[in-house]
């Protein structure tokens, strides 16, 4: 097809993929930022492995109300630093 009707049949795809790149981008700026934002203003404490032993693992720390948070990573160490929103103590990155 040539002319307009391609133009139009070729743009719906193009449309739909320019907004999944778009979303991509955008969630992966916010989770940038939250890993680079949180450590140097958030609450960073000690969180200890709960899971056997292994490559992957569930930590847990304590927020300042006494609530129990899980955070998984992969990683093999009995404890790892955590770093949380003071606002939002379930929002958290490892560091």
């Amino acid at each position: 097809m040539h002319g307009e009707p391609g133009f139009l049949l070729l743009s719906i795809p193009m449309g739909l993929v320019n907004v999944l790149l778009n979303i991509t981008s955008a969630v992966t700026t916010e989770r940038v930022a939250k890993m680079c934002l949180l450590p140097m203003r958030g609450i960073t404490v000690m969180a200890v492995r709960t899971t056997s032993y292994g490559k992957r693992g569930t930590y847990e720390y304590t927020d300042p109300s006494g609530t129990t948070r899980s955070y998984f990573r992969e990683a093999s160490a009995s404890e790892i630093e955590v770093c949380y929103h003071p606002d939002d103590p379930a929002e958290s990155v490892g560091v």
